[in-house]
């Protein structure tokens, strides 16, 4: 994702750009996460947005949240779309998560 990309973006979800410090945009200005269920955070080495989702992974950590978060070098932002061997990964690792989190035993 490119500058343009970012605007384009930014346009389609933002009625205007003051809506981007709206946390229910912006989760990370959230004030207290602590109340969160578990979350798994997948990150993409070449996405401008990942420094935000690993700040947030650290906010959801410190707030006791239950956090797997996990990067894929080598990958865009939205590289699911694309028929690669990582894409099958992330996939296979969305599913372990639910799975256990719908069907475990707690």
């Amino acid at each position: 994702m490119d500058k343009e990309d970012m605007e384009f973006f930014n346009k389609a979800y933002l009625r205007d750009p003051n809506d981007a410090l709206d946390p229910r945009f912006s989760p990370i200005l959230v004030n207290d996460l602590s109340n969160l269920p578990p979350a798994l955070i997948i990150t993409s080495e070449y996405d401008p947005l990942r420094d935000s989702a690993e700040t947030y992974v650290v906010r959801l950590t410190e707030a006791d949240v239950s956090t797997v978060v996990v990067r894929f070098n080598g990958v865009i932002h939205s590289f699911y779309n694309l028929s690669i061997q990582h894409t099958r990964v992330a996939i296979g690792l969305i599913g372990s998560v639910l799975k256990q989190a719908f069907y475990s035993k707690h």
